[in-house]
């Protein structure tokens, strides 16, 4: 099976984001590649994070309630252990996609040797934390990464 035809898990760590993880949510099961599972993780939210995500009545879109601490790693780490996609993709629950991010990254996941594939992002707003932490040329849309990488 080629690497661009299997399920995604996307997994979403959430504290305390009612506010954003419609659009986050909607931004995913928007895609333009659509065989994906949405792994909610709801890490000690205190607000109506969870009421959001179960509004949605999609079959894609998996709860899980899950305590890190405040420790975002171990939320994704646990959502991938509930994850049975093919490939993991991570989005955080203030986050929106483009429509076409997961099938463009795939695309570039088919290609040989590449293993993994990071993409820039767009910063709103006053969001100094994230304009000085850019990983790679903003002109950059994505970047492949190879087993020897």
């Amino acid at each position: 099976m080629k690497c661009c035809s299997g399920l995604v898990s996307v997994i979403m760590p959430s504290h305390n984001h009612a506010q954003y993880i419609s659009e986050s949510i909607r931004s995913v099961l928007d895609q333009t590649y659509n065989n994906i599972e949405l792994i909610v993780i709801n890490d000690n939210s205190t607000d109506d994070t969870e009421d959001f995500v179960k509004s949605f009545g999609d079959e894609r879109v998996k709860l899980y309630s899950f305590n890190s601490s405040g420790i975002v790693a171990l939320a994704r780490n646990y959502g991938m252990q509930k994850a049975v996609g093919d490939i993991i993709a991570f989005i955080d629950s203030d986050d929106v996609w483009l429509r076409s991010k997961l099938e463009v990254q795939l695309s570039h996941l088919s290609a040989e040797g590449i293993c993994g594939v990071a993409s820039n992002f767009i910063p709103v707003g006053d969001v100094r934390y994230c304009r000085n932490h850019l990983s790679f040329a903003t002109n950059e849309i994505y970047r492949d990464y190879s087993y020897d990488d």
